[in-house]
């Protein structure tokens, strides 16, 4: 048996499936819930907030619920403080 990959989104929306979890995509908390990254489309991206006005590549997820939005350096941040 292999160990799912939770950095993946599909991996994670399958294990909060598979426990049965029905706050599944109706509340995240960056405290609570396992903070993941994802890239953004490359449409109707915005700038980012951390002050390097680059476009927002990257967004902040927990819980299948995107709470965060910027660069590829601010999410990675994020994801690993969760501030």
């Amino acid at each position: 048996m292999t160990t799912p990959d939770l950095s993946t989104p599909r991996d994670l929306e399958e294990r909060y499936r598979r426990h049965g979890t029905e706050e599944w995509k109706r509340r995240g908390s960056a405290l609570e819930h396992h903070r993941y990254a994802e890239k953004v489309h490359r449409f109707s991206r915005r700038r980012c907030g951390c002050g390097c006005n680059r476009r927002a590549t990257h967004r902040g997820m927990a819980n299948g619920i995107c709470l965060i939005m910027g660069c590829e350096m601010r999410v990675a941040r994020w994801v690993r403080n969760g501030t």
